[in-house]
């Protein structure tokens, strides 16, 4: 049953004048009453609504026992909602006992559904309005009650979110009918999106006038399949659902004139005045929706966005609609709606192959929708479809055409493309670099642009009509204008662009002239971008993270193009930043981007450069894999020697690393043999304290403190110290190495306390310097449990290696050899064992 406080009655303070008709409904009718009783009074008719609400204070129970003792007849809004209401009931009720048997027509039920009359009220003939179009729906309305003209006193409420009544608008028929005109059909197989259509149906019903919302995105993402949806599942909010095509700003007064006839105007005179019409006649309305497709220019836009009681959805490429609409950026599926639309589309297809076929093609819709139409035309299976995508991805991005979708994805961007090299060359410009690289983010300040001459876009609304010839466009400018057309998204210091934009950019651009200059300038904005950071700072270590894909793609997309002295350039950046990813505890990735380089680089470079990744590979290699790693510094080596010489820095590095191999597998006397022939070679060249000699040095320590030469390791530990502390610094990554095996050398003496002290220093040193989850970091925790173990603070050690298990599982597997010495650790300190002295590896 409604509550009481869903149905009211207006004008108490009139209750005692006489009325022609008083009209009932509870609210969830009230769009009806409002339309019935708006016909009425238009009709000449003086009307008493028992919808609209009451002034403060009335009392309008008694306003409504008034307003049907009052009135000569009673109108009852008839529902299934209004048949359970008690009030609806006792309104009824009370016309009933002034004419039983209903013979002076006082009580006339008028139904909005076909719910079918109970009891009593079945021997009364209603007046049906629910399956009546508009037109009809008067007809019969004036047919059942007659009346003359008279001018309505005020406008009723519209039957939306609108709080207040509006002027001069005629409340929309609520009939099941909508008028509809340009609305595509509905797209049978959209997916998912749930989310983004009650976002704009929320964006949408917030104001309380006009609502505009405008969707923005990249082509292909699927803003419009998005308002198609949104319209078809509101179509019973609306009357009049209109469509129209925006993409051309000079076309849109003739296509909003053409909707003349829909709105009951005649087509007369210039396009101009007729859309001016058909806007004005949609301000005197409501309950209607204007879609407005593929827009362009807010500015342009903006005289034909209807005003009034109604709904106004934009969508378009550019994002720049904050001053017009609110906004609802439309992003690429999620993998899930990727999957279920392939699913759909292509039914029997392995999930495993649709979930590669969604990553090859970015989750964008229309690049799904394309190849599904494509697999269904051909009869093709989705994994001989993947097959084909990935060798010629090219040509299948022109393939496949959908037809939901005006364009493939090529059309697409391509057309966008051409539109943006008019507005700002140095936009496509920089497209085409972007799409040499990876579609992960790009730092923009590795990008040039602020002290480049810039060609001057076209003037537009967002772009200053006051620039001189020569001004340059800086590097927001030239992102701002390739961001209106949604081929790049920006985020804070990154720009990004999507992977089969990219495939498209560099198909279009891979014939055009200049395209190995494009290539060489690629490889100077990453290489240069890199060859500035310092490997051994950890400060630079998220930096190498993030170029480190850009060179991988460059690899194949400029390497090839660019000519061998960028290709060693290229070459020489990879093995640096293979280096920081094994400085910053990701060995793995380290080699996996030093294999895949040096497999694309291996004939675009000679065989010193490919070696300098092949040496950092192999110290990544070396941190899992031992002896794997021994023969291939010892290939290495040999290769070195030939093209360097013995005395070489280069041959040298490779044989200190092979001396820090037989030290890691406990050859300990060959290692100090080894290292003391690197330490006097280093020391030759470079001098007793230079950084690498420093590294020889600080590993010949721990390979003389593993023979359990403690005092002899302690004092080198102690003089390599003193040195780094000048010239690197109290908190540099290799000082705090220094430290670390000095604490280690104090735990084995028994210094447990100076032990304990000088770890604890370290762990917060390197938490804020490396980060919790570094190998250091983690060493660090190991070691702080055996001194806790050792000094019998039990409930100490085990938290400490609680944290450091803890940590290890957010990066190892359950089998790591750590990860299962963290382990045994723990119940060993549970029952009170102290566990054997760690494995120190420097």
């Amino acid at each position: 049953m409604a509550e009481s406080g869903e149905t009211g009655v207006e004008h108490a303070g009139n209750n005692h004048c006489s009325l022609d008709l008083f009209l009932f409904a509870v609210r969830s009718d009230a769009a009806w009453a409002d339309w019935i009783s708006w016909q009425l009074e238009e009709a000449g008719f003086q009307v008493g609504p028992g919808t609209w609400p009451n002034p403060p204070g009335s009392n309008w129970i008694r306003a409504l026992h008034q307003g049907v003792q009052n009135a000569s007849r009673t109108i009852v809004v008839v529902s299934a909602s209004s048949l359970l209401d008690a009030l609806a009931e006792a309104v009824w009720q009370t016309v009933l006992a002034k004419d039983p048997a209903g013979e002076n027509g006082t009580l006339l039920l008028v139904r909005v559904d076909d719910h079918p009359l109970p009891g009593i009220l079945a021997r009364f003939v209603p007046l049906d309005l629910f399956d009546a179009c508009r037109d009809d729906a008067i007809e019969r309305l004036l047919a059942a009650i007659e009346g003359t003209n008279a001018k309505p006193r005020a406008e009723p409420h519209f039957p939306g979110q609108m709080p207040a009544r509006l002027r001069g608008v005629e409340p929309s028929f609520p009939g099941r009918f909508t008028a509809r005109r340009g609305l595509p059909g509905r797209n049978r197989h959209f997916t998912g999106r749930d989310e983004l259509l009650a976002r704009l149906h929320t964006s949408l019903m917030a104001n309380n006038l006009v609502a505009v919302t405008a969707m923005h995105g990249m082509g292909g993402v699927g803003k419009s399949q998005l308002a198609i949806e949104y319209a078809y599942r509101n179509l019973d909010d609306y009357s009049l659902v209109l469509w129209v095509d925006a993409e051309q700003t000079g076309l849109i007064a003739e296509k909003i004139a053409a909707l003349a006839d829909v709105v009951g105007l005649p087509k007369t005179g210039r396009a101009a005045d007729t859309a001016a019409a058909v806007l004005a006649e949609l301000g005197r309305r409501d309950r209607w929706l204007v879609i407005l497709d593929n827009a362009e220019s807010p500015a342009k836009l903006s005289p034909w966005i209807p005003c009034g009681p109604g709904h106004v959805l934009i969508t378009s490429r550019n994002p720049n609609w904050e001053a017009l609409a609110s906004t609802v950026s439309v992003e690429i599926f999620t993998r899930a709606e990727s999957t279920s639309l392939l699913a759909r589309r292509v039914p029997g297809s392995d999930q495993h192959t649709l979930e590669n076929l969604a990553a090859e093609l970015a989750d964008l819709p229309l690049g799904l929708a394309q190849a599904a139409s494509y697999m269904s035309t051909n009869g093709t299976a989705a994994d001989n479809y993947l097959v084909k995508f990935r060798a010629q991805r090219d040509i299948m991005l022109r393939s496949g055409d959908d037809p939901l979708y005006a364009r493939t994805v090529a059309t697409a961007w391509s057309v966008s493309l051409e539109q943006l090299q008019a507005d700002s060359p140095e936009s496509v410009r920089l497209l085409r670099l972007c799409a040499l690289m990876s579609p992960e983010p790009i730092p923009t300040d590795i990008l040039p642009g602020r002290q480049e001459p810039l060609p001057r876009p076209r003037s537009d609304a967002h772009t200053s009509t006051h620039r001189s010839p020569d001004r340059r466009l800086d590097l927001d400018e030239v992102i701002g204008a390739a961001r209106r057309y949604s081929l790049l998204r920006r985020d804070e210091d990154t720009i990004q662009v999507h992977r089969l934009v990219q495939a498209v950019i560099a198909d279009s651009s891979r014939e055009a002239q200049g395209w190995a200059s494009l290539c060489r300038a690629a490889i100077e904005i990453a290489a240069g971008a890199v060859e500035k950071l310092d490997v051994d700072l950890p400060v630079n270590w998220p930096r190498f993270h993030l170029i480190s894909p850009h060179l991988q793609a460059l690899c194949q997309s400029s390497a090839p193009f660019a000519g061998f002295e960028h290709a060693g350039r290229l070459a020489h950046a990879i093995a640096m930043t293979v280096g920081a990813h094994g400085m910053s505890g990701l060995p793995e990735a380290g080699e996996a981007l030093a294999r895949i380089a040096l497999r694309l680089l291996d004939a675009y470079c000679d065989e010193k450069e490919l070696m300098e990744i092949s040496h950092e590979m192999t110290w990544q290699i070396a941190q899992r894999i031992p002896a794997e790693a021994e023969h291939m510094y010892r290939r290495n080596l040999e290769k070195r020697r030939g093209l360097y010489g013995d005395d070489d820095l280069r041959t040298i590095y490779t044989r200190n690393e092979i001396a820090w191999i037989a030290a890691v597998q406990g050859e300990w006397n060959k290692a100090e043999e080894q290292y003391r022939e690197v330490l006097a070679a280093r020391a030759a060249l470079l001098g007793d304290e230079h950084p690498f000699t420093l590294i020889t040095r600080h590993e010949l320590a721990w390979t003389i403190g593993n023979q359990d030469r403690i005092t002899e390791a302690e004092g080198m530990f102690r003089t390599v110290l003193a040195a780094r502390r000048q010239i690197l610094g109290n908190d540099h990554p290799r000082t705090l190495g220094t430290r670390h095996e000095l604490a280690w050398i104090s735990g084995l003496t028994g210094r447990w306390e100076e032990a304990e002290t000088e770890y604890r220093y370290l762990l917060e040193a390197r938490l804020h310097l490396l980060g919790a989850l570094h190998p250091d970091t983690l060493a660090c925790l190991h070691e702080i449990g055996w001194i806790l173990a050792n000094r019998g603070c039990w409930p100490a050690a085990v938290e400490a290696y609680q944290e450091e298990l803890t940590a290890r599982r957010q990066i190892h597997r359950d089998d790591h050899p750590n990860l299962i010495a963290a382990r045994q650790h723990i119940e060993l300190c549970q029952r009170q064992e102290i566990p054997l002295v760690p494995r120190h590896i420097v």
